[in-house]
């Protein structure tokens, strides 16, 4: 019988538990202690480790985790300023993979969808209603010092990844964050515009909006011909699916040793540094 691997968990949360639950039939768990402080402990005892706290804490950990030999997978997003990208590319970034849902779902089924067409646009809305609600004040996201960007950090960026995956890296990029619920210190709502060689795209993200979640493509065939529009919607279930995916791939990764694909490094940075334009 296969011995199972061990995998460090950084992050008690939500998602940490949802990750866990995800982990736990194909490796043993082993919760970081926040008040023992140290991830020397689980350095030496993991094959892999999850980073699941908060976006504040995700550059901090993979700092202090720089020598260790196993493999990470990190939730996004992987930075918060400039400073911290330039010193992420200094990193060992071979074992790191980051946790883009929305890329390991969809990007390869709309590559197929789009064969044989350009996209024109793509055009995101994914929006709730959570800064309008009581608990909102209490929850790290309402804080300007955890999420000092909003969703754009903590929704956009999954699309963002994605819409470079499909339509490569921006030309010109233009955030704009707002409070427009005037609860809480950090913004709500974020405004992310991109011109990319070929085409557009828009992504409105909000926690103070109606729900709805929605990506539309407007492409046409290479050999001419009209427009058509391709609509994805109920991105809750794509993103669930996206995630196992996620954990599965990081997980063999684990069990085989083998180095995450350098074309997705690539990828990720390239969703950074559009994050914080």
């Amino acid at each position: 019988t296969n011995v199972k691997k061990k995998i460090g968990l950084i992050g008690a949360g939500k998602h940490g538990k949802r990750l866990a639950d995800l982990i736990t039939p194909r490796a043993e768990i082993m919760q970081f202690d926040y008040a023992d402080g140290s991830i020397v402990y689980l350095q030496n005892r993991c094959d892999g480790i999850v980073i699941a706290s908060p976006s504040d804490s995700h550059f901090y950990y993979l700092k202090e985790l720089q020598k260790y030999r196993g493999f990470i997978l990190c939730e996004k997003p992987a930075c918060q300023t400039v400073d911290q990208l330039e010193e992420l590319k200094t990193f060992n970034l071979d074992c790191i993979m980051f946790n883009f849902p929305l890329r390991q779902k969809l990007a390869s089924n709309i590559k197929q969808l789009t064969t044989n067409h350009i996209i024109h646009s793509i055009d995101v809305n994914v929006t709730h209603s959570f800064a309008l609600k009581a608990e909102y004040c209490q929850s790290w996201r309402s804080s300007v010092w955890k999420q000092p960007l909003g969703p754009l950090e903590a929704t956009s960026i999954h699309f963002i990844d994605l819409i470079i995956s499909l339509m490569g890296e921006p030309t010109s990029i233009m955030n704009e964050v707002y409070n427009i619920s005037f609860q809480g210190t950090a913004p709500d709502t974020a405004l992310t515009l991109m011109h990319h060689h070929v085409g557009r795209s828009r992504i409105y993200a909000s926690y103070a909006a109606p729900e709805e979640t929605s990506l539309t493509i407007l492409m046409s065939p290479l050999t001419g011909g009209g427009s058509k529009l391709l609509r994805l919607n109920d991105s809750e279930l794509m993103f669930e699916e996206g995630l196992a995916l996620s954990v599965e791939k990081f997980l063999d990764h684990c069990e085989s040793c083998i180095d995450f694909d350098e074309s997705e490094r690539k990828i990720t940075l390239a969703s950074a540094k559009a994050m914080l334009a």
